[in-house]
């Protein structure tokens, strides 16, 4: 059992090992995550759900057909070695649990064709209504809603955000609704425009990384 200061130490040596790499001349650089999207976070972290760290007990080697860690048969070649750290899912294999990653692209397609055309309409209503009664027209904007019944780690429930919030920006600049930034500062508080539901483990967890992507 690590002490408390060789754990902070161990943990710093990791931090600092993830930020720095070296390039084909051998020089160590930093490495730059600015293009890290939502969606890239999510594929790791959803990805790593379905592993736990292990140990090599002896050699292993990778058995593609069934998707599983295998004693080395001694044909030379060696996935894995004795000694060495591996990800394992429980059931002995590389990869499992039903975890599966959606590219970016399919993502806003789907937003696209969905979410957008619908909110579309509502913001139509909505624009009728400001010219009879501007505070109920604020009150109606966030009255949407959408559900994403296997969310994940709420990659499409981002994207939708970013799409409802684009929308909004743009009716802003052309109706005015003052009591819209009081409406905003209630959401915030009660993150109620989006809906996300997911049975797994560690679904406390995936909530609270939900809500720190949609409202940070």
């Amino acid at each position: 059992m690590l002490s408390a200061p060789d754990r902070r130490r161990a943990l710093s040596q990791l931090l600092v090992a993830l930020a720095r790499e070296t390039d084909e001349d051998g020089n160590d650089v930093g490495v730059d995550f600015s293009g890290l999207e939502v969606g890239h976070l999510g594929h790791i972290y959803e990805g790593l759900l379905s592993l736990r760290l292990s140990v090599a007990d002896r050699d292993f080697d990778y058995d593609e057909r069934s998707d599983r860690y295998v004693p080395d048969d001694e044909d030379g070649e060696i996935d894995v070695e004795s000694g060495d750290l591996f990800w394992l899912t429980n059931e002995g294999g590389r990869k499992g649990g039903g975890v599966y990653y959606t590219r970016t692209e399919l993502v806003r397609h789907l937003v696209r064709g969905s979410v957008r055309p619908a909110f579309e309409q509502h913001v139509e209503k909505v624009r009728a209504l400001a010219e009879k009664d501007p505070k109920a027209a604020a009150e109606k904007l966030f009255d949407f809603y959408v559900l994403d019944p296997a969310c994940g780690s709420a990659h499409f429930l981002v994207e939708v955000t970013e799409e409802i919030a684009d929308q909004i920006a743009q009716l802003l600049g052309e109706v005015s609704l003052p009591v819209v930034r009081d409406q905003i500062e209630e959401l915030r508080a009660a993150a109620g425009t989006t809906v996300s539901v997911e049975i797994d483990d560690a679904a406390l967890v995936k909530r609270l990384v939900r809500a720190l992507r949609l409202w940070s």
